[in-house]
């Protein structure tokens, strides 16, 4: 069976999150192509990921570079990559955007896909399943939902519990074509945080609070360099600062934090962060903190450090806000608030060391593995071609068993069922 796999953007999770798929779609066809946007070939990002795989699929860099606003280009370019690979399976883990144009070129009767032709893709967010302010703002949701619920699924993966839920509650065969997919990480390290902090050439004492990933003021990065600096805290606590800082976030740290760098009490990695390195700084800290604004889906450092088994202090909106107290990641808190924030940082630190790791965090890290991310994507394939499913797989109704068991007969036991906002 001819596959394609088409992602049209290469930042972020994006070409991990192919790296991890294409070597099980390559043990399951021996024609397999990739296509990818031609502006990809060369940066840092597909050297690091992809590079490795010339020679063993057909890397088809052809695609336009967008913007987010151009999704309505997408459903063509699908058609365009169909034709050239002759794919008779299409997946895109990546379909935001897509999914809600395929769906107006369905309601339009532009031209589709071959009946032959299937497809799975991943729906990454979901703002319909999120309260919304204004009339405005929810009719441009409901309408995104129905979007979705017109395109031409096979199988369509969502992150997010409430998005599953919300969607999986409109019934019908739709609902049936829906599936919970892990958010994958890779295996953490397995050595002591001070060994950590050697490999990275840190500063070994004190406690360690970590932010990191693309780090700007919708990751309200800004709030927590304030809240660090206000926080009651000792001498040789510190705040890690690792990836990308926005400019604006590279000027706060360079006029507010001139002392604190100095003396090692702010230290920064501002450049692209390999996930080797990714998985040190998590195991490094004694805190990891998410205090992300008004953050829609899942958040993969915050999976990172509930398998390390690090203390994480989140915001208490949406995914995090019900993900960390449910199955007992740490603590949350209104994180957009500088006295919040800074009054929680010391109170996370030393609640740290004595917090106990439980069958619901065990399992729900266990859920995120990379191992189970494929099996995932690749069991509706399995079935069509007649081979057996994938033993590693894991099932969201596996993890909440555990939160059902410990939390038996109380009402924080929903599996995503309360709304996500605060």
């Amino acid at each position: 069976m001819r596959i394609l796999l088409i992602e049209h953007g290469h930042s972020g999770h994006r070409f991990p999150n192919v790296r991890l798929l294409l070597p099980s779609l390559c043990a399951l066809s021996g024609e397999v192509t990739l296509a990818i946007p031609k502006s990809a070939v060369g940066t840092e990002e597909y050297r690091s990921q992809l590079a490795s795989f010339e020679g063993h699929v057909d890397i088809d860099a052809w695609l336009p570079e967008h913007s987010q606003w151009s999704a309505w280009y997408k459903p063509r370019e699908v058609l365009e990559a169909v034709r050239r690979s002759r794919a008779e399976y299409v997946f895109i883990p990546h379909a935001d955007g897509y999914a809600q144009a395929m769906g107006l070129h369905q309601i339009l009767g532009k031209q589709s896909l071959h009946r032959h032709t299937e497809m799975e893709g991943l729906l990454m967010r979901g703002s319909f399943a999120y309260p919304q302010s204004g009339i405005g703002a929810s009719l441009r949701v409901k309408a995104s939902m129905r979007l979705v619920m017109r395109g031409q699924w096979d199988r369509l993966h969502l992150l997010d519990p409430f998005v599953y839920r919300i969607l999986k509650s409109r019934g019908g065969a739709f609902a049936d074509r829906l599936s919970l997919l892990p958010d994958p990480v890779p295996p953490m390290v397995d050595i002591p945080r001070k060994e950590a902090r050697k490999r990275l050439g840190l500063p070994e004492n004190g406690r360690y609070v970590v932010a990191a990933g693309s780090l700007d003021r919708r990751k309200g990065t800004d709030v927590l360099i304030h809240a660090f600096k206000k926080a009651n805290l000792a001498e040789d606590d510190r705040l890690l600062l690792v990836g990308r800082l926005s400019p604006e976030m590279r000027e706060l740290v360079d006029r507010d934090c001139k002392e604190l760098l100095l003396r090692d009490r702010v230290i920064t990695a501002n450049r692209f962060i390999s996930d080797v390195e990714l998985n040190l700084a998590v195991t490094a800290s004694d805190v990891v903190c998410t205090p992300y604004r008004h953050h829609i889906g899942s958040a993969s450092i915050a999976i990172r450090a509930a398998a390390a088994q690090r203390f994480l202090l989140s915001t208490d909106y949406g995914w995090l806000g019900h993900i960390v107290p449910l199955f007992g990641l740490g603590s949350v808190c209104h994180s957009e608030s500088v006295d919040e924030l800074a009054r929680e940082l010391t109170h996370s630190l030393d609640q740290a060391p004595a917090h106990v790791w439980r069958e619901p965090a065990i399992r729900f890290a266990a859920f995120h593995s990379e191992s189970n991310f494929r099996a995932a994507w690749t069991d509706r394939l399995r079935e069509r071609l007649g081979r057996p499913h994938d033993e590693r797989r894991l099932s969201w109704d596996y993890v909440m068993e555990s939160v059902h068991e410990q939390h038996s007969g109380s009402g924080r036991a929903t599996g995503g069922s309360s709304e996500p906002g605060r």
